[in-house]
């Protein structure tokens, strides 16, 4: 059991700015919140994964798709 959990979420700074630094577009019609779409074009020129592999454990996904530290 964890005693307190968060979510981290990053956001391309470049796509904020493009934005006006407004989030709405990041929340669907149900209120759900989901930055996959701004990813598609907005990839970072660094090893993204393994900068988080040497802070973060990384863990298991269901999701193909998904990577999960922590």
């Amino acid at each position: 059991m964890a005693i307190w959990q968060t979510t981290i979420v990053l956001i391309p700074a470049q796509w904020v700015e493009d934005k006006n630094y407004s989030v709405e577009e990041l929340y669907n019609a149900d209120g759900y919140f989901d930055t996959a779409c701004l990813w598609k074009h907005h990839q970072p020129n660094v090893q993204i994964d393994k900068l988080l592999d040497n802070v973060l454990v990384r863990t298991e996904s269901n999701i193909s798709d998904f990577k999960m530290w922590g």
